[in-house]
């Protein structure tokens, strides 16, 4: 053979081997940590906000990784809404952020869905509805203003914010730079086939692990001081604005007659046991309990559930955000209190017709 093409053959020799080792180990991740979310575009999409910093696209259609996103003239998920409820519906509003939203899941799996059905089926004497006013990126004091509007837009008669690790943050003055910038199709596409790849997805979770051992960003290290409770002025200081924003929400809804519960939802890490901190889960309870709030944390929960399922089907594989199971558990877990506080908001109304 001639010494060119020779070399020619060994080059796609190799070449050849190295593809056939990264299948293996594109197979083997996935065996091991499952397959990465496919994503879809577009997107959900969001637009810039002068009071709030963003929020989501009204009317739009699109996609959450694979499943579709549908938002009403609001711009929230999910169909339109009247201005008050249908006579007989108690209505109950859900606030938050992702996890609330439902990131990587049908909109009939997340946690606010699974809670009207999971109301329906344990208190059939009431016809339950609940909206979701989740929006992805906020915090507890963009929670507060979006509750504010919807008393009056939407008239819910009982109110439960979803809580999330990173929820604990100050206001800040939004800026336009901030808002969501859309890719061009051509880039978005290319971007949602590369995270389709388990091994692409180990070399990014690997390099940002790395990277935040290294140097930490400013926001991992804040989430940390949250769970960990390590003393942190910055840090203390969100908690006082958590703490003013409910105490707002508090105070807007006992004015209008619609009872204000709140749910803690646990970290990844919380619920594998990697991380065993509770100082977020500790300190929110203990606020809630101060201002008079019903309060539900949902860590042992999910824990349970993590142990059950054997480490899958918690949280969504390379993401974080919880899967259908995860947010039926969390909608079990908040029906007592929903249930408790509608005695008088909500009479039983279909024991009356």
């Amino acid at each position: 053979m001639p010494p060119r093409r020779e070399t020619v053959f060994k080059i796609v020799a190799a070449g050849g081997s190295a593809l056939i080792g990264l299948l293996i180990v594109e197979l083997g991740l996935r065996l091991v940590l499952g397959a990465p979310p496919v994503w879809k575009i577009p997107q959900e999409r969001y637009d810039f906000d002068a009071v709030i910093q963003h929020r989501l696209k009204p009317g739009q259609t699109a996609w959450t990784h694979a499943e579709p996103v549908r938002t009403n003239s609001l711009g929230y998920r999910g169909p339109e809404w009247s201005a008050t409820p249908a006579a007989g519906i108690c209505r109950v509003l859900a606030l938050g952020d992702s996890q609330t939203f439902g990131v990587g899941v049908a909109e009939e799996d997340t946690w606010p869905a699974r809670l009207a059905a999971t109301l329906s089926a344990s208190d059939p004497d009431r016809d339950w509805e609940v909206l979701n006013a989740g929006v992805p990126g906020t915090n507890t004091w963009q929670h507060r203003v979006l509750m504010e509007e919807l008393q009056a837009s939407a008239s819910p008669q009982l109110v439960v914010l979803g809580f999330f690790v990173n929820d604990v943050a100050r206001p800040y003055v939004p800026d336009p730079a901030m808002g969501e910038r859309e890719r061009s199709a051509a880039k978005a596409g290319l971007v949602a086939t590369l995270k389709r790849s388990a091994f692409l997805g180990a070399v990014r979770n690997v390099w940002s692990t790395l990277g935040q051992a290294i140097r930490p960003s400013r926001a991992f290290e804040a989430d940390n001081h949250v769970v960990d409770g390590t003393p942190d002025p910055l840090i203390d200081a969100a908690w006082e604005s958590v703490e003013a924003s409910l105490t707002a929400m508090q105070e807007a809804t006992r004015s209008d007659g619609a009872p204000f519960v709140v749910v803690a939802m646990p970290r990844r890490d919380q619920i594998s046991g990697k991380n065993g901190g509770r100082a977020y889960n500790d300190r929110l309870a203990e606020i809630a309990d101060r201002l008079g709030i019903p309060f539900a944390d949902a860590l042992d929960d999910l824990r349970d559930l993590h142990e059950r399922e054997g480490g899958r089907n918690v949280n969504i594989a390379w993401d974080g955000h919880h899967t259908p199971e995860a947010n039926q558990t969390i909608a079990e877990k908040v029906v007592p209190l929903i249930l408790d506080q509608a005695a008088e908001t909500c009479p039983s109304l279909r024991s009356e017709r």
